[in-house]
Parts: C-alpha cells; sequence; structure tokens
C-alpha cells in the first residue's frame, strides 16, 4: 500500500468514525468513549498527513509515533464499547480496520527504525 492509498484509508477511517459516533454523543452511557473514538480516529487521519510530509526520517519517525498511537487508542475505544454490548457491524469495522492500521504503523516505525539505524553506521 503507497502512501497516498494509506492517506485515503485513514481519512475513509476518520469519516466513517465520525458518522458511528455523533449520533452516540447525546448517550449518557457512549458519549466519553464515542468521543474519544472520534478523537483518535481523526487524529489518527491527521497525524498521518503530518507523516507524508516529514523532513527527515527522524521527524517521521516522531510523527509515526504518535500516528502508532492513536490508532491503538482507536482500537481500545472500540473495543470497550464493542465489550460493553453495543452491537454494530459498523463498529465492527471500526473496530476491525483500527486494529489493522495499528499493525500497519507498527510494522512502518520498526522499518523506518532499522533504516535509521543503518543509516547511522
Amino acid at each position: 500500500m503507497n502512501p497516498q492509498q494509506l492517506r485515503e484509508r485513514t481519512r475513509e477511517f476518520s469519516q466513517r468514525t465520525k458518522r458511528f459516533c455523533v449520533p452516540l454523543f447525546r448517550t449518557t452511557e457512549y458519549e466519553y468513549p464515542a468521543r474519544q473514538l472520534r478523537r483518535s480516529s481523526a487524529s489518527t487521519a491527521s497525524n498521518y498527513r503530518a507523516v507524508c510530509i516529514a523532513r527527515t526520517t527522524r521527524n517521521r519517525i516522531a510523527k509515526l509515533d504518535i500516528v502508532l498511537e492513536e490508532a491503538d487508542e482507536s482500537a481500545f475505544w472500540s473495543a470497550d464499547m464493542l465489550d460493553s454490548g453495543v452491537k454494530n457491524s459498523e463498529l465492527d469495522w471500526i473496530s476491525n480496520e483500527a486494529q489493522e492500521l495499528t499493525r500497519i504503523f507498527g510494522a512502518a516505525r520498526r522499518t523506518l527504525m532499522n533504516s535509521e539505524g543503518s543509516n547511522r553506521e
């Protein structure tokens, strides 16, 4: 998957999560987790854009660390909502996508770290 495709994928993740979460903002039980899920999914997408324009490998790694944390937080909040009884096919998709993005960004970080390490020698 190239960077442009991943940019589009994270944007879709953010948009679908927004459409799912906004109606939950009016509920007492799910307002907080929905807001956290919405925030972390949007942060995943917006910070990945920053990764794409980073000037140095070190800067790219630092920004990718944020993306990885936000994708993992999205996975946490979506799993939390599933565990608390929200049954919804869109939430299933969001949860699966958050987990997949976490794996993708973790692998990308390892690759960049290895590349940075080999550049120092």
